[in-house]
């Protein structure tokens, strides 16, 4: 899947620390890279 900024999307798990839950809409309005524990930040 390609995603695009600015790019309406619908959560698929719950993130309380966020107070958003599954199914919810947020706007993609940023790209921040996923580093491995096995690579260097």
């Amino acid at each position: 899947m390609i995603l695009k900024l600015y790019q309406e999307v619908a959560l698929t798990r719950d993130l309380p620390e966020y107070q958003l839950r599954a199914g919810d809409i947020a706007t993609l309005v940023d790209f921040v890279p996923l580093y491995c524990r096995s690579s260097p930040p």
